[in-house]
């Protein structure tokens, strides 16, 4: 379709996968290649017809919250024995029952999960009119016998598709990558729809149980880019109704930077906003802001309030909170005609396009007090290499011990 990628959805009445007026015969195995735009999420008993898609394990739990209860997962395994089948490209290893470690919504969570049968085994995303992914348990085909994708037991709610990101963000890429340490990851990238068409930042794709929710957060990788920090502040207060904090940095380090905000939980209600302000008429401000309350009980596991980012439009999604988390968190990261926004670091992301002046300054507010524990913007060196950097860097694959 001219933009490397086909649209896959199983055909409910042939063997095989459906997608277009072209088709390839693989064995028994009919393919078709068709593409198909929706405006709505999808909710289908089988994976559902759109582009660019992908179908992957259940990545790796959220880091912080992967302690497994042990008599939960018992629990778990073996109601799923009886509930569930895994496909046979599955292991239990691949597939832990992983929860929070112990804080005040344990219980919440180990009765929640504990309902349920086994994890989900696989996420499957497609694009059409943004990018959009679900999860739910996959059975690989046998001879004569359909594969299938099926809402997970006591899962029923992830199911229904859900938008990865609000904003300029379509036609993502996914594999898996080592991490530093050797272990394994998903990683994601999309295209950032900007009027220049940009690639996203590589995101790190993983599964919090506790929330609810797949998350994206910017790779660890991308540390390694930050230059010292032009501006850093920790522990103030923000005391005053709607007064903003100016984080003064020298001209141009906004165009490429990387904003790191960490905010103790609030006690009241309050409307949080990061903005970049510029003398640019043109362009003057843009900004993200969380519209904080606390829950209404004290026994649920996770929490739900809105978050947006703004440009020449309003993005806006639902951000859900654990209830043992004591910080709200937002990095951001500028280059120039966009910036990418990343909502407990990557529970909700947004791409958004904003042109950033030379002058462009930072700003923090809040509509009630609230305490920042730190405030930091780092200037963010290019991503390009010279050749002879290449040529040095250690291999992982060679072409000469590959026999």
């Amino acid at each position: 379709n001219g933009k490397g990628c086909g649209c896959l959805h199983f055909q409910g009445s042939k063997r095989g996968w459906q997608v277009g007026t072209t088709q390839f015969r693989t064995g028994r195995s009919t393919i078709k290649y068709q593409a198909r735009e929706s405006r709505r999420p999808c909710v289908c008993a089988r994976v559902c017809r759109a582009e660019c898609p992908s179908l992957y394990p259940l990545p790796p739990p959220t880091p912080g919250f992967d302690v497994a209860l042990d008599a939960a997962t018992r629990r778990s395994t073996a109601a799923a024995t009886t509930t569930t089948t895994i496909s046979p490209s599955s292991s239990s290893s691949t597939f832990p029952a992983f929860l929070p470690s112990s804080n005040t919504a344990a219980t919440a969570a180990v009765a929640s999960f504990t309902a349920a049968a086994a994890l989900p085994t696989h996420v499957h995303k497609t694009s059409h009119s943004g990018d959009w992914w679900q999860v739910g348990n996959y059975e690989a085909p046998s001879a004569r016998v359909l594969g299938s994708f099926k809402p997970a037991n006591g899962w029923e709610d992830l199911f229904t598709q859900r938008k990865m990101d609000q904003g300029h963000f379509y036609a993502s890429k996914d594999s898996e990558f080592p991490t530093r340490s050797g272990e394994r990851r998903r990683v994601n990238w999309g295209w950032a729809t900007v009027p220049m068409g940009l690639q996203s930042l590589p995101r790190e794709i993983t599964f919090n149980a506790v929330t609810r929710t797949l998350e994206q957060a910017p790779i660890e990788e991308l540390v390694d880019l930050r230059g010292p920090a032009a501006f850093s502040a920790h522990d103030f207060k923000i005391a005053q109704m709607d007064t903003e904090i100016v984080l003064t940095v020298p001209p141009g380090v906004a165009e490429q930077c990387e904003v790191v905000v960490s905010i103790a939980m609030p006690t009241s209600p309050t409307t949080i906003r990061l903005a970049a302000v510029s003398a640019d008429p043109d362009h003057p401000r843009t900004e993200c802001s969380i519209d904080y309350s606390a829950p209404n009980a004290t026994d649920l596991s996770y929490y739900e309030v809105p978050v947006a980012c703004s440009s020449s439009r309003v993005y806006r999604d639902v951000l859900r909170i654990a209830t043992s988390e004591k910080t709200l968190d937002l990095r951001l990261f500028t280059d120039h005609v966009l910036f990418e926004a990343f909502f407990q670091n990557g529970r909700v992301a947004m791409t958004v396009d904003w042109p950033f002046p030379e002058s462009t300054q930072w700003s923090l507010d809040s509509s009630s007090p609230v305490n920042v524990l730190k405030s930091i913007i780092y200037p963010m060196s290019s991503i390009w290499v010279t050749p002879e950097q290449v040529r040095k860097a250690p291999r992982k694959y060679s072409y000469r011990n590959s026999a």
